[in-house]
């Protein structure tokens, strides 16, 4: 039997199969749900308020109960409180899937670089990477480059990221039972179906990864070219401007130019240690001085046709009037005998080779005597002559004018 009691305070003893059905108050003729009550807890003043719906059933002595006396079934509003929401748990971090390791990391993992080697490449890559062309180059080519792994250590390497990759992908497939249709099991075809397709994709994988680390070892070799060939055509102009502006003068230009410059105005007298004849030259200035194609003539046959010569007297004259000779034998030897010495007879000097090596110069310049200078392009003669006996190094031994100026 169970204990209930209606909202007007009767308690009734009902069936235990009666709790939750309707029962009707014989007191006060309402109609109520058949609820056991609840036993009355000693603890003073305080207890419990006990409902049906928003109708007050009970409440401790004291309290409610004297207040809502002679107030049955009169509905106690009360003031929902909010739900406590519950405790918030901190988002549950996701688990990364199972990455490819990093060719860097595992080249340091198998003791094939060492840390400091790995971050001065990967420097190097990220700033290689920065410059047009160089955007698709990889950590492997830049280590077969700088001679850190070979070929064949990058490409084990590779195959061994390839194998976890392929190992990783193989365990995400699902071959449970509960992923096929039910009641259908996994058969071993369907198993060897997947071995071979994870093969396949490592050895795919594999190929690309070498084909990938064979063209950036081919780029960094080009580009290691190309900054070689550069840095030698950057070298070789350098040495010719270099040689350009620091290379000697030939002999016959340097005598030249000092010949000139110890006739300037200012001078007493030209310097005769670079000269075979007085010019009789005054300099105010001058410049462009360039050299003529030189010639070089032998006097061997000149010599003898003289000595067969009978009744002249043995002189350079005598066998400048006797001997035919070309016209630039004739002026290169004119030019010289003023420099021979007396004792050197053409029957005693035995033979002779002179070399002529004109050349042009501006110069504003006036001759000894005159009052006003002549501005213009001369042409000049350096000559050098020798034999066994003699020898004469480059001397100025004439000027003459080719195009002149208005005197100054």
């Amino acid at each position: 039997m169970a204990r209930i009691q209606c909202s007007c305070g009767r308690a009734y003893s009902v069936p235990d199969d009666s709790l939750g059905k309707q029962v009707k108050c014989a007191a006060c003729n309402r109609t109520f749900v058949a609820y056991a009550a609840a036993p009355p807890k000693e603890r003073g003043e305080k207890g419990t308020f006990s409902f049906q719906g928003d109708i007050l059933l009970s409440a401790p002595k004291g309290g409610a109960e004297g207040r809502f006396a002679g107030k049955q079934n009169v509905p106690l509003v009360t003031k929902a409180r909010p739900p406590k929401a519950p405790p918030r748990k901190p988002p549950a971090r996701p688990v990364a899937a199972p990455s490819r390791s990093r060719l860097g990391e595992l080249a340091v993992a198998r003791g094939l670089l060492t840390r400091q080697q790995l971050s001065a490449c990967l420097r190097y890559l990220e700033d290689i990477r920065r410059l047009p062309g160089q955007e698709d180059l990889r950590l492997g080519g830049v280590l077969v480059s700088k001679g850190l792994l070979t070929k064949a250590q990058v490409n084990g390497l590779l195959k061994e990221q390839s194998g976890d990759a392929a190992a990783t992908a193989a365990a995400a497939v699902d071959l449970s039972p509960r992923a096929l249709a039910a009641g259908q099991a996994v058969t071993d075809e369907q198993r060897e179906a997947v071995r071979r397709s994870v093969d396949a994709a490592m050895q795919k994988q594999a190929e690309r990864e070498a084909a990938t680390t064979v063209e950036a070892a081919r780029v960094g070799f080009l580009d290691r070219i190309r900054r070689t060939h550069v840095a030698i055509a950057g070298g070789v102009a350098l040495a010719l401007v270099l040689a350009f502006i620091f290379w000697p003068d030939p002999p016959a230009k340097r005598v030249l130019v000092a010949y000139l410059e110890s006739c300037n105005e200012d001078a007493v007298s030209p310097d005769r240690s670079l000269e075979i004849v007085d010019l009789n030259l005054r300099i105010r200035e001058f410049g462009d001085v360039r050299l003529l194609p030189s010639a070089s003539y032998d006097f061997t046959e000149e010599l003898a046709a003289f000595a067969k010569e009978q009744d002249l007297a043995d002189d350079w004259w005598e066998l400048l009037g006797a001997v035919p000779m070309p016209d630039g034998k004739y002026e290169a030897l004119d030019r010289l005998v003023p420099a021979l010495p007396e004792e050197l007879t053409p029957t005693k000097i035995g033979s002779l080779q002179i070399t002529v090596q004109p050349a042009t110069c501006h110069m504003v310049s006036k001759q000894g005597g005159m009052a006003m200078y002549a501005e213009g392009t001369y042409r000049f003669l350096v000559l050098k002559a020798h034999s066994p006996m003699w020898q004469i190094g480059w001397q100025v031994a004439a000027c003459e004018p080719v195009a002149l100026k208005a005197a100054r």
